[in-house]
C-alpha cells in the first residue's frame, strides 16, 4: 500500500532553518511542492526477516529497503537534475573559476586549494578530476545553459500514425507517407531497403529544442525552434562486420544509390551516420530530404541558407567540425542514462572524429556526415551504457548548425528525430561494399 502526501512550500521566511534557495531564478519559474512516498510491503512470509545464508549478514527484507531506498532517490535525482550544469569529464580546454567566489558559494564548505597545486597522485584519480571539472565552467564544445535547451510542453506532440492507440496529441500535421513501394518517391526511397521497424523512430514536433535567436550573442535569449528545414525520411539501424567509413550514402545496396537508379531521390538529401565500434558494430543511419535546395544553397537569403551553403558545398571541413551542433534529450530511461548523455548542445567535431562524405557528381545529390564514436573513450563508454537501456528508453535529438553572430542568427533545426524501444537485435545486416 502507499500514500503519497503533497506538501507545499513553506511562507518565505516562516518555520525552521534550512529555506536557503539553491537557485532563486528556478524557483521564481517554477514554484515547488514536496511529495512524499510512504510505503506499506506485507510480504506474508515471502520475504524472511532473518538473515539466510550465503547473505548471512543481510536479510531479504532489508535488501528489499534499500532497493526501494535507491529508487525514491532516483526520482529525486531525477527531479533535481535540470537545476544543474550538465558536467563533462573529457573537456581538456576547460577555464578554472574564481576559487575564492566558489568557496563562498558554498559557505566556506571546500577546500579553496586548486586541484593544480595538490599531489599528482590527486590529480590523476578520476573522482578527483571530476571535483575539478565541478568547480569550473564549461566550454571546448558544449554551449553555457543561459536558457533551457529543451521544451518538454511540445515533447508529446507526434503524428497521428505515430501514436498509440487512444494517445491524444496535437492534429494537423501532414500524415508520413505509408511505405509502399511505388506510391512515391519519398516512400520508395524509405522501403528499399527495409528501414528500421516503423514504430520505433518518428518525427517529433521541433519546437520541443530551444535555439539561439537573432540577438542571441547580446542577450543570451533561446526561442523555441520552429519547423525543421529537412524532412526526416527514412531510419535505420543495421549491423555490419566492421565499420563502413566510406559511408552508406555511397554503398552500392544501400537506399541513396538504389534511389539514384530508380531516378526518384530528392533534390537533395542530408545523411547523418552514427558509427558505433563493435564487435558487432553497428551504423545508426538518419536520412533528411531536401525539397528546396535554395534552402541550402545560399540562393534563398536568409542566415540559414548562408550558413548551409558553406557547410554542405564549402571546402573546410574545419569549419564543419566547428559548426554541425547536436542536441541530444532523454525524454524518458534510466537516470543514469539522461546524466551520461544530458541535454546540452554539442559541437561534435570538438569532441570525436567526423567524417564529411561528399557526392563527387558535378551536380551533388547528397551529402553524409559520420560520426565514429569509436573515436572518443568517453563516447564509447557512454554509447555502450546507452546500448544496455536501449529498449527501455525514448531519445530526441535535432541537428543544427551553430550561428555565432546575427549574419548566422537565428538558428535553425535542420532535421530532428526520436527513437523509442529500440531494440538491438535482428537487425538487417549490412557488408562492406
Amino acid at each position: 500500500q502507499g500514500v503519497y502526501p503533497i506538501a507545499p512550500r513553506r511562507a518565505e521566511g516562516c518555520g525552521g532553518g534550512g529555506s536557503h534557495r539553491t537557485s532563486r531564478q528556478f524557483d521564481d519559474l517554477r514554484p515547488e511542492c514536496l511529495l512524499t512516498s510512504l510505503v506499506q510491503v506485507n510480504p506474508k512470509g515471502w520475504v524472511p526477516t532473518m538473515p539466510v545464508s550465503p547473505l548471512s549478514d543481510q536479510s531479504y527484507a532489508e535488501a528489499f529497503g534499500v532497493s526501494a531506498l535507491l529508487q525514491l532517490l532516483d526520482y529525486r535525482d531525477a527531479l533535481d537534475h535540470n537545476r544543474f550544469v550538465n558536467v563533462s569529464l573529457n573537456d581538456a580546454s576547460v577555464k578554472p573559476r574564481n576559487w575564492s567566489s566558489a568557496v563562498n558559494d558554498l559557505g566556506g564548505l571546500v577546500s579553496a586549494t586548486p586541484l593544480s597545486n595538490r599531489p599528482k597522485k590527486l590529480n590523476s584519480d578520476s573522482n578527483v578530476q571530476a571535483l575539478h571539472h565541478l568547480a569550473q565552467t564549461r566550454n571546448g564544445g558544449y554551449e553555457e545553459e543561459d536558457d533551457a535547451d529543451y521544451d518538454y510542453a511540445y515533447s508529446s506532440h507526434v503524428p497521428l500514425e505515430d501514436r498509440d492507440e487512444g494517445e491524444d496529441g496535437r492534429g494537423g500535421k501532414p500524415p508520413i507517407a505509408p511505405l509502399v513501394p511505388g506510391s512515391r518517391g519519398e516512400s520508395s526511397f524509405a522501403a528499399t531497403p527495409p528501414p528500421l521497424r516503423r514504430a520505433c523512430w518518428l518525427e517529433p514536433d521541433s519546437n520541443s529544442f530551444r535555439v539561439r535567436g537573432k540577438t542571441y550573442k547580446k542577450d543570451r535569449k533561446k526561442f523555441n525552434a520552429g519547423p525543421p528545414v529537412f524532412r526526416l525520411a527514412a531510419v535505420d539501424i543495421v549491423e555490419t562486420p566492421v565499420n563502413i567509413y566510406t559511408g552508406m550514402a555511397a554503398h552500392p545496396r544501400e537506399r541513396v544509390q538504389q534511389s539514384l537508379a530508380r531516378g526518384d531521390l530528392p533534390p537533395f538529401m542530408f545523411v547523418v551516420n552514427i558509427a558505433l565500434p563493435g564487435p558487432p558494430c553497428f551504423h545508426m543511419v538518419y536520412y533528411y530530404a531536401v525539397d528546396d535546395v535554395s534552402q541550402i544553397d545560399g540562393t534563398n537569403g536568409t542566415p540559414f541558407s548562408k550558413l548551409a551553403q558553406s557547410f554542405f558545398f564549402g571546402e573546410s571541413d574545419e569549419f564543419r567540425d566547428r559548426t554541425f551542433k547536436l542536441i541530444p534529450q532523454i525524454v524518458e530511461g534510466n537516470f543514469l542514462v539522461r546524466k551520461a548523455v544530458g541535454s546540452t548542445p554539442c559541437i561534435m567535431g570538438t569532441k570525436i572524429k567526423q567524417l564529411h562524405l561528399r557526392d563527387p557528381s558535378p551536380n551533388p545529390r547528397y551529402f553524409e556526415l559520420l560520426l565514429d564514436t569509436g573515436s572518443d573513450s568517453v563516447a564509447k563508454g557512454v554509447i555502450r551504457l546507452v546500448l544496455g537501456y536501449a529498449k527501455s528508453i525514448v531519445v530526441d535529438m535535432a541537428f543544427l548548425l551553430e550561428g555565432n553572430d546575427e549574419s548566422t542568427l537565428p538558428e535553425r533545426v535542420m532535421g530532428c528525430l526520436r527513437l523509442r524501444d529500440v531494440e538491438f537485435k535482428n537487425l538487417r545486416f549490412v557488408d562492406t561494399p
